[in-house]
């Protein structure tokens, strides 16, 4: 699995990706079993209810989650 070869960056989700609400609460812990990247939790938003991963991965490399699959929905990498 190519995404395991790589190093994928993560960044802390400070405050709600949706209304920028930063008191949040923590749903549940756990550890990213599929691509290996590490432990995570999900956060709920106490201002919209959203509920979001925290840490999540950095823009730029959440294609590399993906590299190695192939889905009919996807566009493939040289489309």
């Amino acid at each position: 699995m190519a995404s395991r070869s790589v190093k994928i960056r993560t960044e802390a989700v400070t405050a709600c990706p949706l209304c920028a609400g930063t008191t949040c609460h923590t749903v549940l812990r756990g550890h990213d079993f599929d691509c290996g990247t590490g432990d995570y939790q999900i956060e709920a938003c106490l201002d919209c209810g959203l509920r979001f991963t925290n840490p999540r991965a950095v823009e730029e490399d959440v294609p590399l989650l993906y590299d190695d699959r192939s889905y009919e929905n996807l566009p493939s990498r040289d489309s």
